[in-house]
């Protein structure tokens, strides 16, 4: 069972590329979402090599950032919004991983094309943050389901899908799905999807009673105590590739967010073949979450067991 401690979100990074016309389109969440957890917000840009001894071009992507989170801030909350314009140098996906790190950045919220398959092949920025961001990712697409409001500077994910295997990722993602269901009064799905068996001999998973039985006491263990005191939680079972099953699901419900863990791979197989989470990513009908454990929250951890003994 996962413990009941409740994530926060205290630094927020949004990068934007405005060589696409819908690019700042995360800035719109972030901006909520830096609302809603009082957060700092972090708006950057990856300078191309060309400009980078163009004197001129750094006073003008400060003109830009300035210019995008002016469109953003939208009237109604009284609180003040804290941000800082940040330009880097580099490839992107580079320079963001290190500055996450650095900076211990919780939640790097951005936009993505959602290219196919073969087009993405390599990855796409938003794919390689996915697997090699030390924070969570949140990935916003164009034509999906949006729980951020486009008049207020508010979100409200109503009904979030938590994808889940037991594993320590998937713990992590249950962790997160659980805290976002708490602060917002979300709704969850929390789904297994059956897999076929790949040893020889042994044949497809079949969903059979007992074992639908088994598994939905598991779920229900993972889940820590209390937490249907603020979030009603759905079980849902589903077999077949995990990546198919739940864009389908998220397709045929009212999903506002998806909620999955992932695992970090370098490997040129990995990266051609795509992971569940790639597919999901490049499929959704909504926006995901990508999510991992804050590196702030955990210095913060042991610093407060330090200070303890």
């Amino acid at each position: 069972m996962i413990t009941a401690n409740r994530r926060w979100f205290d630094r927020i990074l949004c990068p934007l590329d405005f060589a696409s016309s819908d690019s700042d389109e995360a800035l719109r969440y972030a901006v909520a979402l830096a609302r809603a957890y009082r957060a700092d917000l972090y708006v950057c840009h990856c300078m191309e090599p060309a400009d980078y001894e163009d004197p001129d071009k750094n006073d003008h992507i400060l003109g830009c950032l300035y210019a995008s989170v002016g469109r953003h801030i939208l009237p109604g909350p009284t609180d003040k919004l804290e941000w800082k314009p940040v330009i880097l140098k580099g490839d992107p996906a580079t320079e963001i991983t290190h500055y996450c790190s650095q900076h211990l950045i919780d939640l790097v919220v951005m936009r993505s094309r959602k290219r196919t398959r073969l087009a993405g092949a390599l990855g796409s920025t938003a794919e390689v943050l996915a697997r090699s961001s030390p924070c969570s990712v949140l990935v916003t697409g164009p034509g999906e389901r949006e729980f951020a409001g486009s008049t207020t500077n508010q979100v409200d994910p109503r009904r979030i899908l938590v994808a889940y295997d037991f594993s320590a990722e998937a713990d992590d993602a249950l962790s997160m799905g659980l805290s976002l269901g708490q602060e917002f009064q979300s709704e969850m799905d929390l789904m297994y999807v059956l897999r076929y068996a790949t040893i020889k001999g042994i044949g497809p998973i079949k969903k059979d009673e007992p074992q639908i039985t088994t598994l939905a006491s598991r779920l229900a263990n993972a889940v820590p105590a209390g937490a249907a005191d603020w979030c009603q939680i759905n079980q849902v079972f589903a077999e077949g590739d995990a990546g198919k099953e739940i864009l389908r699901y998220a397709e045929t419900h009212p999903i506002d967010l998806i909620c999955m863990g992932a695992i970090a791979s370098e490997s040129l197989m990995y990266k051609v073949l795509g992971s569940t989470a790639n597919r999901v990513l490049r499929g959704a009908p909504c926006p995901v979450l990508i999510s991992r454990p804050s590196r702030a929250q955990a210095v913060s951890a042991t610093n407060t067991v330090g200070h303890q003994a």
